[in-house]
């Protein structure tokens, strides 16, 4: 079923395709952790909440296929979509990590699966830029947990993981 959803004509569209569904594989197992996690009691929202928040994490997956399938992806500057793509997931992955209460770290884990897809397929330049992206977020995270939820957040722990998280990704870059 899904080889026959990834031929098409133009090989180029082909390949961004494969790419995707990569990436909705990614995302697929993001989704299915975080469903581990909020069964555990470890996401501050509730049921609807949850549904609705991933409902529309998914909807927005469906337009990148749907833009690429289309082929309307073939008049924007950038037809592969990497950037609007990883952009839009390490603002997903960051809003999960801020609404989960004792396991950022686990979720912070798939911002590098995020960095994967531009390994190849960026300049150095926008792939800093990607990556202090994400730790311009966790900063936020962080910063808005301390005030909203201080009861949720341990200093300590929570820069080290932050110096850490900082650290690799740009080790990464």
């Amino acid at each position: 079923m899904i080889d026959l959803l990834l031929r098409h004509e133009n090989k180029k569209q082909q390949i961004r395709l494969r790419r995707l569904v990569y990436a909705l594989y990614g995302a697929f197992i993001h989704t299915v952790v975080c469903v581990l996690l909020w069964v555990s009691d470890l996401f501050r929202i509730s049921g609807y909440e949850f549904i609705m928040t991933f409902l529309f994490a998914w909807v927005v997956n469906g337009l990148f296929f749907m833009l690429i399938y289309s082929g309307m992806n073939e008049r924007l500057k950038d037809p592969s979509l990497t950037i609007p793509m990883m952009l839009w997931s390490i603002t997903f992955i960051m809003y999960t990590v801020f609404l989960t209460t004792e396991v950022r770290e686990l979720l912070l884990m798939f911002n590098f699966f995020t960095l994967v897809f531009g390994t190849f397929h960026l300049g150095v330049r926008a792939f800093i830029v990607l990556a202090c992206y994400g730790i311009f977020l966790y900063l936020c995270v962080i910063q808005t947990l301390k005030i909203v939820y201080p009861s949720l957040v341990d200093p300590h722990i929570e820069w080290i993981a932050f110096f850490g998280f900082s650290l690799v990704s740009l080790a990464y870059v």
